[in-house]
């Protein structure tokens, strides 16, 4: 009876690493395909660009399983599984959809399925997602009035699956063609209505109710699922952040986000990278690996990316002021990047210090106060002769920074220890 679970344990495992394998073999098929089928063919920045958001899917797979193998019974764990299956899948059906213009007048039933996988395979990604975020980190709802909510995922994603695979017709991704379907039921009108409007703008209040759950569980949490939550709102800020720059660059450039262009691929890039990033720190979050050095990371990110861009600023301007009042006179421009690298080199220390006092004063409060309060008792202690006074001033400084439920001091006498063993029948003299 005790060896029953290890067993099914063991082959859950295996299951789990063997779909990851499945998932990278696909990933890695579709990655060499794109860059050697492409025509013209693909830039080295292209091939990185577009592989790190094929690669994203499969990091979530190989994280999945590993947070399988060390909690078999976390839900989020076989989350992470899902959107390796939207690459299968993909990667199954791209061979059959990629190049038809136009669809045969008697599709084979292996065309029929190809057509749905590739209609389908982004829903396995999207929805496990918005679960992940609903259930992290404990694998459970923040309350039993969430429990609506993951209803509501499930039911919506069944609904459009059977409204794909019931419709008259059968789409790809693109929607360039369409196929008629022998099993499809539900008119087109209906698919389109259910499809443009219930899914789309359903799907987007659900996003948005599954980030909210994150924030009433971080009120409501420990504080390791405090720690944790900070992790994915940690990394999903700055995908945000990066996400934004990207669309304004393609806006402000005119070009389209499957664009080969350079400038294009070169904001994408960031995207992709701190995608794959996000099932890193999911794992590291439920697996308990260093959580509580969040604080750590995210102070040092705020005082670097600060003075990054101030000192890029201060750069520039150096450089736009020299050339404007010290170039015409001395007839080149060297000495103003000279200049202005020695302003950067000289700003660099002072300026970092002070960033992260700002910092420290307006995001951790706690920690600058007790750091003034010991900078205060190191005075106090280095003039203060009265032992007394030194003492409660140490009790209070503890209180103050450790806020601990109970303070108490202990002072070693040596007079009456020695005293004390003077006094003892057997006590020889001292050595």
């Amino acid at each position: 009876m005790t060896k029953q679970p290890m067993i099914s344990n063991k082959l859950v495992k295996h299951l789990a690493w063997g779909f990851c394998a499945v998932a990278a073999i696909a990933t890695m098929w579709q990655i060499a395909s794109e860059a050697l089928t492409s025509t013209p063919p693909s830039s080295l920045l292209a091939i990185l660009t577009h592989a790190s958001y094929m690669l994203m899917p499969l990091a979530f797979s190989a994280l999945g399983a590993l947070v399988i193998t060390r909690q078999p019974h976390n839900t989020i764990g076989w989350l992470m599984l899902a959107p390796a299956l939207s690459t299968v899948l993909d990667a199954f059906s791209t061979p059959f959809v990629s190049n038809v213009t136009v669809p045969p007048a008697d599709p084979s039933s292996l065309f029929l399925v190809a057509v749905w996988a590739n209609r389908i395979s982004w829903v396995l990604g999207v929805f496990p997602f918005l679960l992940i975020l609903l259930l992290f980190p404990t694998g459970r709802p923040p309350s039993r009035r969430w429990n609506g909510l993951v209803l509501a995922l499930v039911s919506l994603q069944m609904l459009f699956l059977l409204v794909v695979s019931f419709g008259r017709q059968l789409l790809p991704f693109s929607e360039a063609w369409s196929v008629a379907n022998p099993i499809g039921l539900i008119p087109d009108e209906w698919v389109r209505a259910l499809y443009s409007m219930l899914l789309q703008v359903t799907l987007g209040v659900l996003a948005l109710l599954c980030t909210a759950s994150l924030f009433v569980r971080y009120k409501q949490g420990s504080v390791v699922e405090k720690t944790q939550i900070k992790w994915i709102a940690f990394v999903s800020t700055i995908f945000g952040l990066l996400y934004l720059v990207t669309i304004l660059t393609l806006v402000a450039t005119g070009l389209g986000w499957g664009s080969d262009d350079p400038v294009a691929l070169a904001v994408q890039l960031p995207v992709g990278l701190i995608l794959i990033s996000i099932p890193v720190v999911i794992a590291i979050a439920i697996l308990r690996y260093h959580i509580f050095d969040i604080d750590i990371i995210i102070r040092r990110t705020l005082v670097y990316s600060t003075l990054t861009l101030i000192l890029a600023l201060v750069y520039v301007g150096c450089i736009v002021v020299s050339r404007t009042l010290i170039a015409p006179f001395l007839g080149g421009a060297e000495l103003a990047i000279v200049a202005s690298t020695l302003a950067i080199a000289a700003l660099f220390m002072p300026l970092r210090r002070r960033i992260q006092t700002i910092i420290d004063r307006r995001f951790y409060r706690r920690k600058y106060d007790a750091a003034k309060v010991l900078a205060a008792f190191a005075r106090t202690a280095r003039d203060e002769t009265d032992l007394s006074v030194l003492t409660a001033e140490m009790v209070r400084v503890v209180g103050e920074t450790m806020q601990p439920e109970f303070v108490g001091l202990w002072l070693h006498d040596p007079q009456a220890r020695s005293e004390t063993d003077a006094a003892r029948p057997d006590s020889g003299p001292p050595r």
